[in-house]
C-alpha cells in the first residue's frame, strides 16, 4: 500500500515511517523546518521536500506520484503550536 506521511522527517513522524516502510511504499513530505533527513536513514521511504501547508498539495501529489494514495498520515506541525 502507498502511504504518504507529512512531517515524516520529524522525531515522531520518522518513527511511524520506520514502522510503515517495511511493508509499504512510503512517501515522506517534509519542509525540514524542524525535521532532519537523517531521521529517515535505514528506511526505504521516498523523500519529497515540500510544505504540507500548500493549498495545491492534492494536485501536486497526484501529478508527482501518478497513483491513488489510500492513506495519508499528517504528523507535520509547528513545534510551538498552541503557545
Amino acid at each position: 500500500m502507498k502511504v504518504i506521511v507529512t512531517g515524516g522527517a520529524g522525531f515522531i513522524g520518522s518513527k511511524l515511517v520506520k514502522h510503515l516502510s517495511g511493508s509499504n511504499e512510503v512517501v515522506v513530505l517534509d519542509n525540514l523546518h524542524s525535521g532532519s533527513i537523517n531521521n529517515l536513514q535505514g528506511t526505504k521511504a521516498r523523500f519529497v521536500h515540500m510544505d504540507a501547508k500548500a493549498e495545491v498539495i492534492e494536485d501536486d501529489l497526484s501529478s508527482a506520484h501518478h497513483a491513488h494514495v489510500p492513506q495519508i498520515e499528517q504528523w507535520g506541525l509547528e513545534s510551538h503550536a498552541g503557545r
